[in-house]
């Protein structure tokens, strides 16, 4: 069925494809050209009380020569105007880009590219810019995280060298990923938060690249522990449970018994993220409890999420680094016997860059 799908969204967007002006009036052109060439020859009756009106004209008649004339004219008019919106276009799609930034941070192998699956919508140059940080990688578990985080670390500089001497309204950037979620969340604070971005996601069952193009069915996060938080707390934990629900007492276990505020979806699952609207409304709802906890002068949060990747990245684009309090993303481990292993601290500012917290240190000495 993901196939099926695929198939008729991909011919439905081959069908409706917005047509160039150019190439349309270039067309009309060589139309009206082959039935000058041919002869081109009509004639018309209009009925009027008075008695019938007849028009005709041939390109074989004498006085039918200067429309002939004007006809030519219309031809090398269409043809010249098509050009010229033709190389204004390609004038406008070297300028504009699209950069795919991919992910690639648990199994190994290449898989399909996020470039090659950028929408033919985004009518401009592709650049693609692969973060492979599966070194120190088995089986899907990173070893030494931080490998990881250094590689994400240039990030921004990579960025920026595709950006130089670009107006920002000629930049795109198309992300998605699968790796950790630490590192995704890292990932997405890292992004340009003043260029658009388009989040896409690996479909597991279909294989294949996916848009956020599904229906919104209204689902929200339930908030709860936010009105019970006391002021001036040291630390917190903040639990996210979408794809699956956060395991509270290996949270705890790891970063002591501290209080909590949860945001927890009505029903866990990994295929009902694939609302556009549906995670822009998540994304806000996190945004307010950040700010509710901000107001409470929370000085620490321990994020504990599981949520697909595309929203995991979209949540990192929205921590604001800056006016947020302190913040630490666990990675949990199902085969490790605490569960939650090693995290990542988020950096504040430029002076405090991204650190990771060892499985084996504690991370409530901040």
């Amino acid at each position: 069925m993901h196939h099926v799908h695929y198939f008729l969204r991909s011919a439905t967007d081959w069908i409706f494809r917005k047509r160039h002006p150019g190439l349309a009036l270039i067309r009309w052109a060589l139309f009206l050209a082959a039935f000058l060439a041919g002869g081109l020859a009509f004639s018309l009756t209009l009925p009027f009380t008075t008695g019938p009106m007849n028009l005709s004209y041939t390109t074989d008649t004498g006085p039918a020569s200067v429309i002939t004339w004007i006809l030519l004219l219309l031809v090398l008019v269409l043809v010249a105007v098509g050009l010229w919106l033709l190389f204004a276009d390609r004038k406008q799609l070297a300028r504009q880009r699209v950069i795919a930034v991919e992910f690639r941070g648990l199994h190994d192998g290449g898989g399909a590219a996020l470039e090659d699956a950028v929408p033919d919508r985004f009518d401009a140059r592709r650049d693609g810019l692969v973060m492979d940080v599966r070194q120190g990688l088995i089986d899907g578990v990173i070893v030494d995280p931080e490998v990881a985080v250094r590689k994400l670390a240039s990030l921004r500089d990579q960025l920026a060298s595709r950006e130089s001497g670009r107006d920002r309204r000629d930049l795109r950037y198309v992300v998605g990923g699968i790796a950790p979620v630490p590192l995704l969340f890292l990932a997405g604070l890292l992004l340009d938060d003043e260029t658009p971005v388009t989040f896409m996601d690996w479909d597991r069952s279909a294989r294949i690249w996916r848009e956020l193009d599904g229906p919104d069915d209204g689902a929200r996060f339930t908030v709860s522990g936010l009105d019970a938080l006391e002021d001036d707390a040291d630390a917190i934990v903040l639990a996210i449970g979408y794809s699956f629900p956060v395991d509270l007492p290996a949270a705890q276990a790891r970063v002591g018994d501290l209080p909590v505020v949860a945001l927890t979806a009505p029903s866990h699952s990994t295929t009902t993220h694939w609302s556009e609207d549906k995670q822009k409304a998540l994304s806000q709802q996190l945004i307010d409890v950040m700010i509710a906890i901000k107001g409470k002068r929370a000085k620490l949060i321990h994020i504990f999420l599981a949520a697909p990747a595309s929203l995991t990245l979209r949540f990192g684009t929205h921590y604001d680094q800056r006016l947020y309090p302190r913040a630490i993303v666990h990675q949990y481990e199902g085969g490790s016997p605490s569960r939650f292993s090693w995290a990542i601290r988020l950096p504040t500012d430029a002076l405090h860059a991204a650190s990771v917290i060892p499985a084996d240190a504690d991370p409530t000495r901040d």
